[in-house]
């Protein structure tokens, strides 16, 4: 996926996937170093050299199945080892990359590849997990319930209209989706709606918002658009109108517009 980030033009997920690589054979390599470090150095030379192969897991499966003992001047069993190097890998690396590699693809790329991507990655992380806590079964029984979810919420994410799955991931707060809205949206109709949110949202932009409102004003009440009614004028306080003639004619259009409304 590394390299269809790169073509995309999605470094920065790229750089995050590598990143999450890196990490995870770094802290791999400073455990197999800690767990063998009282060995000889050809010993822990060809154990780090089977974590940068990224062959560890079928080395460390392969002991584990032929019930192979402690090795002497060693800090745990092969099987303890196996999990502890299942759990930095399953926690610096699957995890993380499966949500870089998500949010890619909700926000910019929805290619068949990169949903099959998002899918081995969590089919990758189930796996883990359940052979992590297989001697106990109850952790391998929510391992695969998570995993269940995660693929259910994923197949939702892409049959979904493309429009709506940035905002599952979206991290834009209340008041910078309120300021967000005011400045993406080109209709008056839509703008105006910036007076129903707490005034607090858009604080930082008042200026502006009194500016267009000063702008567009005189234009709203000559040609009384429908959705211009009473109750968006009642939104709208004094303060924020500059010309006092326009203030007056506004609140005289809201009178009248409460008398034509039928009760």
């Amino acid at each position: 996926m590394v390299r269809e980030f790169t073509i995309n033009k999605q470094t920065g997920a790229a750089n995050a996937t590598i990143a999450t690589l890196v990490l995870s054979l770094f802290l791999q390599m400073l455990l197999v170093f800690a767990i063998n470090m009282k060995q000889r150095k050809r010993v822990i030379t060809r154990e780090l050299l089977f974590v940068a192969l990224c062959i560890k897991p079928g080395v460390d499966a392969y002991r584990v199945v032929t019930k192979q003992k402690q090795r002497p001047n060693t800090m745990m069993h092969p099987k303890m080892e196996s999990k502890f190097i299942r759990g930095v890998e399953l926690i610096f690396e699957c995890i993380p990359s499966v949500i870089v590699q998500l949010n890619a693809f909700v926000n910019q790329n929805q290619s068949a590849l990169a949903a099959i991507s998002v899918l081995s990655g969590v089919c990758t992380a189930a796996f883990i997990s359940a052979s992590i806590s297989i001697e106990t079964e109850i952790y391998g029984i929510i391992g695969s319930l998570i995993a269940l979810q995660v693929i259910s919420f994923s197949s939702f994410l892409y049959i979904i209209e493309p429009k709506y799955r940035a905002t599952f991931t979206s991290l834009r707060t209340g008041p910078k989706h309120c300021q967000f809205l005011f400045h993406n949206n080109t209709l008056d109709s839509e703008k105006i709606k910036v007076f129903e949110d707490n005034r607090d949202f858009w604080l930082p932009i008042k200026d502006e918002v009194k500016i267009w409102l000063n702008e567009r004003l005189p234009t709203w009440l000559e040609e009384k658009p429908e959705w211009f009614n009473s109750t968006v004028k009642s939104m709208i306080e004094d303060k924020f109108v500059n010309d006092p003639e326009l203030l007056k004619a506004m609140r005289k259009a809201e009178e009248e517009t409460d008398t034509e409304e039928p009760l």
